[in-house]
């Protein structure tokens, strides 16, 4: 089974990974010393020829593998979580995508020796951050990138032979809010609700800004309209820094049902 997922560094100490023939300096957190990566080189080597096993860690040396002879390929592209598909360094020397690393994996599978098939476990992980983040305009993108890593494994894969499952381990409270126009942008604005507060077509139900249970308990004295006026203040900031940054408005986390 090969999983794409995120990746911390490796040591504390300064270790080198090697990058298409060169050993180039990194800096780990690990405590114990220990170079996984040059750990997983060693136990390669003693059983595989130099030119059927790679490491890798950007998108040139990731298209770079000669796939008619590989058999086992590591792949660390980030220091921590991979970054977001709409904001990772997509140069030869960064990231590659979750579709260039799906059909990697694929063609380095079909590779195998007496190959009978093959389990591959590919992870949006970065939808979930996003969401939990209150980043609607980034997880919809990660959606898209996860949906098009699908429908390249499906161009690479005997559909008669293969079994595709596409699941998630929870869900959001992401919801289509209010009454928007008919081509209103779903990212954006619909206008102002019934107290003149406004929001976004998209709406998380939970998250910053909404009122605990104990908030809840005490709404006969709670001052709801102060309390609103509060987060809506912290929630235009955040909008106004994420717009410039990632393009989007941010979907509403602070309108207070």
């Amino acid at each position: 089974m090969i999983r794409f997922s995120i990746s911390p560094n490796l040591s504390h100490t300064q270790n080198c990974a090697q990058v298409r023939g060169k050993l180039v300096p990194v800096e780990g957190n690990r405590l114990d010393g220990r170079n996984l990566i040059q750990e997983w080189i060693k136990s390669k080597s003693a059983m595989l020829a130099p030119d059927e096993f790679a490491y890798v860690n950007s998108t040139s040396s990731l298209k770079a593998i000669d796939y008619t002879r590989t058999r086992s390929l590591l792949g660390l592209f980030n220091h921590s979580h991979m970054e977001y598909d709409q904001l990772r360094d997509k140069s030869p020397n960064g990231e590659p995508s979750l579709t260039e690393m799906t059909e990697a994996a694929i063609r380095i599978l079909r590779n195998q020796p007496g190959n009978k098939g093959f389990v591959l476990l590919v992870e949006g992980g970065r939808i979930d951050h996003a969401h939990h983040d209150g980043y609607s305009n980034l997880a919809m993108y990660e959606t898209v990138e996860f949906d098009r890593a699908i429908r390249r494994a499906r161009e690479m894969l005997p559909a008669d032979e293969t079994l595709f499952l596409a699941t998630a381990d929870h869900s959001h409270g992401l919801t289509i809010n209010g009454y928007p126009n008919r081509g209103n942008p779903i990212n954006g604005w619909v206008g102002e609700d019934a107290d003149g507060i406004p929001y976004t077509t998209l709406m998380y139900a939970t998250g910053p800004g909404h009122m605990s249970h104990e908030e809840r308990e005490r709404s006969a004295t709670f001052n709801t309209g102060l309390y609103t006026a509060f987060q809506m203040l912290k929630c235009l900031i955040t909008a106004t820094f994420l717009s410039n940054r990632v393009l989007q408005v941010p979907t509403t986390r602070c309108h207070v049902a």
